[in-house]
Formats: structure tokens, sequence, C-alpha cells
């Protein structure tokens, strides 16, 4: 999807058009944009906001802190261990019920992240890179950034989203719950978007004719 609005500038005067309040200061209305970005970070995972990483894991016990080695980590995709494959994610009460078991082996099975802090399962024995998948936290637009992934490929979303946060300076306005629902099913349809472009056209349920 191109672009609703473009650039900064573009997008403060669309918003503030959209919402059709004169009242709203380019600060207030950069607020909502703002805002909008934090719910579309929380709700989005769209395939664009994927990201890869190769992360030193210490083998001395030691957590990967991920404010430190990714500071633009948002949510977890996948945690990949040479030689074993995709790990298995934990609840933080699982990884510590976990931690009371004699480990088998020194090779990690399962992960946890806590607190910014990624955990494994048994502690590696040794120092080993890891194959780290994640979606990224998109910064938000402002007066040094004019576009960023969701203005370039979620537009729709970003403005509903402004929209919803300029609503509780709006009394009983009938279009609210019009953004509302504009606003999930962008998302939603966004959401479902990165598995049905990852499936390829071969069918998931191969069918046999008979007779």
């Amino acid at each position: 999807m191109s672009q609703i609005f473009d650039g900064y500038d573009a997008w403060v005067a669309g918003v503030r058009d959209w919402l059709d309040v004169d009242e709203f200061t380019d600060e207030k209305i950069q607020l909502f944009l703002s805002l909008a970005n934090i719910r579309l970070n929380r709700d989005m995972m769209s395939y664009r906001m994927e990201k890869v990483a190769q992360l030193m894991v210490v083998g001395n016990g030691l957590p990967v802190n991920l404010d430190v080695s990714l500071p633009d980590f948002n949510k977890v995709r996948n945690v990949g261990w040479p030689g074993v494959g995709s790990l298995e994610v934990l609840a933080l009460n699982e990884w510590y019920n976990k931690q009371q078991e004699a480990p088998d082996k020194a090779t990690p099975a399962f992960y946890c992240i806590d607190a910014g802090k990624l955990l494994f399962h048994p502690m590696p024995a040794s120092s080993v890179v890891i194959h780290f998948a994640y979606y990224q936290m998109v910064p938000p637009i402002g007066p040094t950034r004019d576009t960023n992934i969701f203005t370039e490929y979620h537009s729709d979303a970003l403005l509903y989203g402004a929209c919803l946060e300029a609503a509780s300076y709006m009394v009983e306005d009938e279009r609210i719950p019009v953004w509302e629902s504009k606003y999930v099913a962008a998302v939603k349809g966004n959401n479902i978007d990165p598995s049905n472009v990852k499936k390829g056209s071969t069918p998931l349920v191969r069918r046999v004719k008979i007779g």
C-alpha cells in the first residue's frame, strides 16, 4: 500500500484534516501520531518489521541483555541454536522449574525472555553465536524523520490509530467506532499477511481425487 501522506508535515496536516478539528496544535497531532506508533508496535506483527540478528551467548551462565544487544528489539520470532535448531520457548515459571532439574546435556533446548534478558536451559557450557529472529521496534515519524515502516506500508492503520488517540479529546464523536473497527481490521489484515506471503502457492493440504 502506498503512503497516504507524503512526509511528516503532510501527515500532521492530513490527520488534522481527517479529524476536522482546528483546535489541535502541530505538537498535539505529533503526540497522536507518536501514540499511534506505540500502539502499532504493540499490535502489529508485519513481515516488514521482521529482522534477524546474530547474537553472542557467553558460556558462563550470563543471560543476553537484549536492551543492549538489540536496542530496537520488540517481540521475539524465533531463537535458533547451532546444531539444535529452533529452541522451545518457556514461560518464566516453567524456565525456573527447569532450572531445578539436573540437565542431561550442556546444550540449550529452551529459552525464556524476562525483563529484557534472554535466558536459556540448560545453560550453555561454551560461548556460541545464535540466530535470533525478531520484530523490530519501529521509531515514530517526526520533524527529523519523514517516513517509517508504518507510513510506507501500513499507513491506513497509522491514520486510524492517530484518530483513536485523539478520541479522548473529542466528545461523543460518531466516527470513533468507525475508526476503531477500521484500525482493528487493518492490523488484523496486516498480521495475517506475513503468513500468506511465506506459504507460497503450494497447497497446505494435498487432496486425492477418488473415482
